[in-house]
Order: C-alpha cells, then structure tokens, then sequence
C-alpha cells in the first residue's frame, strides 16, 4: 500500500461522513420549519407561560411538540410548545455557569 493511497481513503471516509451529516442535518432543519410553521398556524390561539426557572421550563417542556432557542445578548432564550401553549424561559448564561460550577460571574469570560 503507497502511503497516499491510504490518505485518500481517509478523506474519502471524512467526506462520506460530512455527506450523511448533511442529509442528517438536512431533514432536522425540515422538521423545524414544519414546528415554525405550527407555531405560527396557532399563535393567535397559542396561551404564553413566562417560566421562572429552568426546572419548571424543563417539567413544562417535557414532551413538547416543538423546541427553540435564540441568542439574545448574554442571554438564551428558550421555548417549548405543547399544544397550545407555549412555555418560555430566559437563561442567562453566565449567571447559569456561575452556579452551576460554583465559579464567580466576574471569572467567566464572555
């Protein structure tokens, strides 16, 4: 075996990865455009719940028809929809890891 036939076959291996990646990737993104599109069909009829902690967003979310997230700032904006409900929550992530690991705010770059 010639030492490049053996790079060749490891990037033939790491580009079939990628590809199966993709169409993995590919089909996730097709099931939240159906669960946005929901959202959307159902918000007028849809009762929003300011969640207060993250244990509460978690047991209200379990089993939710959809998830999502967004970046806003510092912070990450979580929802979940069960029927007509939606269930949100604001996660503010360095005060999150400051607990979590016990560390102070300040030591935790952004």
């Amino acid at each position: 075996m010639v030492v490049g036939e053996g790079k060749a076959e490891v990037l033939d291996l790491i580009i079939n990865t990628l590809k199966e990646h993709e169409k993995s990737l590919d089909g996730s993104i097709e099931e939240l455009r159906a669960a946005i599109q929901e959202i959307r069909r159902r918000a007028p009829e849809a009762t929003v719940v300011e969640c207060e902690s993250w244990t509460d967003f978690k047991m209200r979310g379990r089993g939710a028809k959809a998830v999502a997230f967004q970046m806003r700032n510092k912070d990450i904006i979580l929802i979940a929809v069960a029927g007509v409900t939606v269930y949100r929550y604001i996660l503010n992530l360095k005060g999150w890891l400051s607990e979590e690991l016990n560390v102070p705010a300040e030591h935790i770059s952004d």
